[in-house]
């Protein structure tokens, strides 16, 4: 059942464009598939934090609105995921190039700063061809670590 849950998860993130799903959109995706009697909470909480960042819970259970977000290993392991994974490879060795430029060490309380286009840029996205997978790859570094939302545009 963990690979199934893994697949399902990352097959709500893929078609929302790059949207971490609820636990309750995962629920309401079990039970679609026929798996009504799962409880995707139990089943994501003893998936390993390897493969997905644990949730939070509240009295040991949590909230239908919790993000259920892969690690890089659980997208890896999912079927159709492959250029997500080449397009964070290649993300991460742009934003270490990034940080050991000298000119880097001189940045603002948030880090270096760039733009999606930048990063669009620097991976080689075609977002012509795939619109959704800039939007994934933030989603995915953000979640990975590797990059901090401030806000700006």
């Amino acid at each position: 059942m963990t690979q199934q849950v893994l697949q399902l998860v990352y097959n709500l993130f893929y078609e929302s464009g790059g949207t971490w799903p609820a636990l309750g959109d995962l629920q309401r995706a079990l039970n679609r598939q026929g798996n009504g009697s799962e409880d995707a909470a139990l089943i994501v909480q003893r998936i390993p934090a390897a493969l997905l960042k644990p949730l939070r819970t509240t009295d040991g259970y949590p909230a239908p609105s919790e993000k259920v977000i892969l690690t890089a290993e659980g997208i890896e392991r999912c079927a159709g995921s492959a250029e997500d994974i080449d397009n964070l490879v290649i993300a991460m060795k742009w934003l270490a190039r990034l940080m050991e430029r000298p000119e880097s060490k001189d940045h603002g309380e948030y880090g270096m700063r760039f733009t999606t286009d930048q990063l669009a840029e620097a991976v080689a996205l075609s977002v012509e061809s795939d619109p959704h997978s800039i939007s994934r790859l933030v989603a995915i570094l953000l979640a990975e670590g590797w990059v901090q939302n401030d806000g700006g545009t």
